[in-house]
């Protein structure tokens, strides 16, 4: 069985990582930009992280950590693809 493998994020990503987390939480309440989307809100971060590993496994290798502007990239790439679900079930 292959053991998996942690990546964290860097000194300069944590803050930042956990705005994030706590403003796609507040836009999942009565008013926000998520709230009726709830579901994918709450994945979201999830997503973001995911993302954010893969791009630093990819592009650093094994052992490296998350930095600031790979967050950010992955931040703007799910953001993107929601804006881009959004406008092909409103049509």
């Amino acid at each position: 069985m292959k053991t998996r493998k942690l990546i964290k994020f860097s000194e300069e990503a944590k803050e930042p990582a956990i705005e994030l987390y706590n403003e796609i939480e507040a836009s999942q309440q009565p008013g926000g930009r998520l709230e009726y989307a709830k579901d994918h809100g709450s994945k979201l971060f999830e997503n973001i992280t995911r993302v954010a590993g893969l791009l630093t496994y990819f592009e650093h290798g094994p052992g490296a950590e998350i930095s600031l502007g790979i967050l950010r990239d992955a931040e703007q790439r799910q953001r993107r693809a929601l804006l881009q679900e959004r406008s092909s079930t409103q049509k």
